[in-house]
């Protein structure tokens, strides 16, 4: 991954902050947040606004304005449920394959019926 910085800011008594970024910074960018923690962000030439209580609490950091942003952020939340029902998927089938395994089909025995 290449950094490239785009701006930097300080947030006022408001908690409010404005970055600026110019046509050619297209793609993807993040802002730091506390702890180390990274807010990802579309860079598309949309105007974003977000919400939260803190930066300190990342998770409570909502996005209220830009399409696309809103859109990633959802599928960045949505995917790790969609990762964790395909495993779930996936183990069912595996352990109803080792099921029909275990209960396979008995051979052919071969028998003599005898009149009386």
């Amino acid at each position: 991954m290449i950094f490239i910085p785009c701006d930097s800011t300080l947030v006022n008594e408001q908690g409010i902050f404005i970055l600026k970024y110019t046509d050619k910074d297209y793609g993807m960018g993040y802002l730091s947040v506390a702890d180390n923690k990274q807010l990802f962000l579309v860079l598309g030439g949309e105007s974003v606004k977000l919400k939260g209580k803190s930066f300190a609490i990342a998770e409570s950091i909502k996005i209220i304005e830009g399409y696309e942003n809103q859109v990633f952020e959802q599928y960045a939340t949505e995917h790790p449920l969609r990762e964790q029902a395909l495993s779930a998927w996936g183990y069912l089938v595996l352990a109803r394959k080792r099921q029909f395994l275990r209960y396979s089909r008995p051979e052919k025995q071969s028998c003599t019926l005898v009149h009386s």
